[in-house]
């Protein structure tokens, strides 16, 4: 189900220059449903796959091969998800900020604005 204000969110990012990735613990058909998903065309190749590589958020070492798979600074980037447990998890791993979404896309636009999110 897509979160109202989603599908705006990510085309904003996207159109502000921000590199968009999909860290996710979905199994191997995962690559076979998500381009039904409108949002999907923001992230190209650029999604993780727990299932593909035998980690699972919330292991920090989840979060370092997947900076590693995308050659990605971590402290340079900004981690969101709905659980606070993969949410500390991507910030022990170095990742330089995270947000925890309880599905309201105007309050996570609000708080990306906070930490200078140009969107």
């Amino acid at each position: 189900m897509e979160t109202e204000g989603s599908r705006e969110l990510v085309r904003d990012l996207d159109a502000a220059g921000y590199g968009l990735y999909l860290l996710t613990n979905a199994g191997p058909r995962h690559r076979e449903y998500w381009p039904r998903w409108p949002v999907s065309a923001w992230f190209g190749d650029r999604i993780f796959l727990s299932s593909e590589h035998g980690l699972l958020k919330p292991d920090p070492a989840f979060y370092r091969a997947a900076l590693d798979r995308f050659h990605l600074d971590g402290a340079a980037c900004l981690f969101v998800d709905d659980d606070p447990r993969n949410v500390e998890g991507a910030l022990e791993a170095g990742i330089g900020a995270g947000i925890v979404f309880h599905g309201d896309t105007a309050v996570l636009r609000e708080r990306m604005r906070a930490l200078g999110v140009r969107v």
